[in-house]
């Protein structure tokens, strides 16, 4: 009888087959199921229930590295329910496989290519005892969920009418974009958009004298998809996270647009460009935001914190 390689290192892949490429036959399960290391475990997960039974199955192993198959949403999900069962010092390094509609967080590191041929190179670099590159990557918590996008009004806005179409994607991101320009163009503060919003932000125990909000936005990843930047500095000062927070006329907004889109810090009233530890942000009724494109409702108190960093991989 063959004895099993105990050296070997074991690579064990969540897939989302409800992630976009699967879904429109993009790319494909199969493939993945056919490279030829015995290392290799694939799990498939179209719901939380078997996600949660397969990131409890994994732990049991400790793989030495675990991928995500999937975009930000999929990557989002997958971690909460990692963090929930190892302890942060524990998490093994993570691969991501780009599958998803949007694919900001593997663009932090410049990870290049399709999920199928990143998962090969990595197999390849195993395989051949390569040095395999990882880099620090800060979350941010709200509650029990982590993540690396954060956002409330006009960039909940955006996603939700974004969301709303047929079918995720540029053209439908296209048309809301050009929604948002015609909301800007007649300074609209009450449209699906643009919209006011009466909030007290504090961050690291500082009043953000800013009211009423258009928008919110934090992360630790520089991109949020379209081509935006907005974040550039978001990975500066480990441990914690930027915010952008908009509180200018929609026009001004959209005269900025350009110098938003790269990241450029502006002098506007109604704008702020920090980091934090931190932020406290309250509100006299209910609000949506999003964690990385995921949609949750506050009760009108929501406190962000610095969250623990992660290992990410790069082949």
């Amino acid at each position: 009888m063959q004895r099993k390689d105990i050296s070997m290192k074991k690579i064990y892949v969540l897939l989302n087959p409800n992630a976009r490429s699967f879904r429109l036959r993009r790319a494909l399960i199969e493939k993945y199921e056919n490279f030829d290391y015995e290392g290799l475990k694939i799990f498939k997960s179209s719901d939380i229930d078997g996600l949660r039974v397969n990131v409890k199955k994994i732990s049991r192993d400790k793989p030495d590295y675990i991928c995500i198959g999937g975009g930000d949403g999929t990557i989002h999900v997958v971690l909460n329910e990692l963090m929930k069962v190892y302890k942060t010092s524990s998490l093994p390094p993570i691969l991501i496989l780009q599958e998803g509609t949007m694919n900001n967080i593997a663009r932090t590191i410049h990870l290049e290519g399709h999920g199928y041929e990143i998962l090969g190179r990595l197999i390849s670099a195993v395989k051949n005892k390569s040095n395999i590159p990882v880099f620090r990557r800060d979350t941010f918590q709200i509650d029990n969920r982590f993540g690396f996008i954060f956002g409330l009004g006009l960039v909940t806005n955006f996603l939700k009418l974004a969301y709303s179409g047929t079918e995720k994607g540029t053209l439908r991101n296209l048309y809301v974009a050009a929604k948002t320009a015609v909301e800007a163009l007649v300074n609209t503060t009450d449209g699906e958009i643009f919209a006011n919003m009466d909030l007290v932000i504090e961050a690291d125990g500082r009043d953000i004298l800013i009211n009423p909000v258009t928008g919110i936005l934090s992360g630790t990843v520089e991109h949020i998809g379209m081509g935006f930047s907005p974040l550039i500095e978001a990975a500066a000062f480990p441990g914690k996270f930027q915010t952008l927070i908009l509180g200018m006329k929609p026009r001004r907004v959209l005269f900025n647009i350009l110098k938003l889109k790269r990241g450029d810090k502006l002098s506007e009233a109604g704008y702020a460009n920090f980091h934090s530890t931190s932020m406290m942000i309250k509100s006299n009724t209910k609000f949506e935001y999003t964690i990385d494109g995921d949609i949750y409702i506050s009760d009108g108190t929501l406190c962000v914190e610095s969250g623990p960093a992660i290992t990410l991989v790069k082949v």
